[in-house]
């Protein structure tokens, strides 16, 4: 579970995100929708803790984000798939997969790889080097690396290209995306049955 109150980050006079008040709850994808400019990634990034908070509060799982001690727990809980992959084109699919996950200490790692790569329709491809990947085929590889340890499932593929943040608590997950269009959000959020869409500034 994703939830804020009064969420604001401002960068000196710049105020890029007033006072955001969400709940989504587990099972539940969230669409942010806004031009550019209105902050959407700006609050996926104080969600996952790589920026600070000026004011307001975000609990992600409990726990809250702005708290260091409480910190790692928070990151350890989500995934982030920014726009931009951040894939390493000299590795292979299965190298990439398992550099992720040793990075996030993910127990029985082998196995690991292997479910999501099952799971991603990309198993027959485990050796192939991402430089030879298709663009899809790379962003499917890109939301893998960004599943959140402790999820048992794949955050997804039919996403469209766009910032996401995946909270896996528990099962069922949540998720927020940052979308621009109105085109993607069909696309972004299928399954949830109370999708709000978001423009906050």
């Amino acid at each position: 579970m994703i939830e804020t109150q009064s969420l604001t980050r401002r960068f000196g006079p710049l105020l890029a995100v007033d006072e955001l008040t969400l709940s989504i709850p587990d099972g539940e994808i969230f669409g942010l929708l806004g031009p550019n400019g209105a902050g959407k990634t700006t609050t996926l990034r104080m969600l996952a803790g790589l920026i600070g908070i000026t004011s307001g509060m975000a609990i992600v799982n409990g726990r809250d984000v702005a708290d260091p001690a409480q910190a790692p727990a928070v990151r350890a809980s989500l995934g982030l798939l920014p726009e931009e992959n951040g894939l390493y084109s000299d590795l292979t699919v299965w190298q990439t997969l398992d550099f992720f996950a040793r990075l996030h200490h993910v127990p029985d790692r082998r196995q690991r790889v292997r479910d999501l790569l099952q799971q991603m329709s990309m198993l027959e491809r485990s050796d192939a080097r991402v430089s030879t990947l298709s663009k899809g085929m790379k962003q499917r590889l890109a939301i893998a690396t960004a599943e959140p340890p402790s999820s048992s499932t794949p955050i997804g593929w039919r996403r469209p290209s766009v910032c996401a943040i995946a909270s896996a608590s528990c099962a069922p997950d949540c998720c927020a995306c940052s979308i621009h269009r109105h085109l993607d959000v069909t696309r972004c959020c299928w399954n949830s049955k109370r999708t709000v869409l978001r423009r906050w500034r």
